[in-house]
């Protein structure tokens, strides 16, 4: 494809891998170029749950720093069956925003035991994100989620996120899950994310956060 290929450049024999790295040939030996900055995944923190967390915090870890963060959520369990993920915005000192009305969101889903989609929008009475339906707690079911984060450190933008993801419910039937969400005012500077399990303590899993360079 348009990504690999073979080039000679001042005695290199090239072989690009991708558009970002490849192998090439210099001196008899086989090298490795570095990837290209633009687009690298960067990590910036991450925090495992056990039996009983409340909550993950990344207290003012969205800075200036990057442009666009992307959180990981990987093998998320909860301590009850069929609760969801949720997520909040916090200021740099961790104060985080549990106002109703305050988040806007939509999310859909669709599961391999249906034809039939299934949403769920904002109202008055949720002060969070709701990132998916339910995540199962039984052997062998969890959640794992991609969360883009959008102009968090900047307070003449409002808070974006977009995200998608897949969790087993009730296995071995899955759910796949996607949706975007924003904050209702620019005024705040959001530079922190909570996450917890709705109504009940998160069980396992980890999240990581990535910073995405632009150049």
């Amino acid at each position: 494809d348009s990504t690999k290929g073979m080039s000679v450049d001042s005695g290199k024999l090239g072989i690009d891998l991708d558009s970002s790295q490849g192998l090439y040939f210099e001196s008899g030996q086989l090298q490795q170029a570095a990837a290209a900055a633009g687009g690298a995944w960067t990590v910036v923190a991450a925090a495992n749950a056990d039996s009983g967390t409340a909550t993950i915090d990344f207290t003012n870890a969205l800075d200036s720093t990057y442009k666009v963060y992307a959180f990981v959520c990987s093998n998320i369990t909860l301590v009850n069956d069929g609760q969801t993920l949720i997520m909040r915005t916090g200021d740099s000192a961790g104060s985080y925003d549990s106002g109703t009305g305050r988040y806007k969101f939509h999310v859909t889903q669709v599961g391999s035991a249906s034809v039939t989609y299934g949403a769920l929008v904002d109202s008055a009475v949720y002060g969070n994100w709701v990132l998916d339906n339910a995540i199962g707690k039984d052997s062998g079911e969890h959640g794992n989620f991609v969360i883009y984060c959008y102009g968090f450190y900047d307070s003449t933008l409002r808070s974006m996120i977009q995200w998608h993801g897949v969790e087993l419910t009730s296995a071995p039937a899955h759910f796949y899950v996607h949706g975007s969400g924003s904050k209702d005012s620019a005024a705040t500077r959001d530079t922190s994310a909570r996450f917890a399990g709705g109504i009940n303590p998160l069980k396992s899993g980890n999240i990581t956060l990535y910073g995405i360079r632009d150049s």
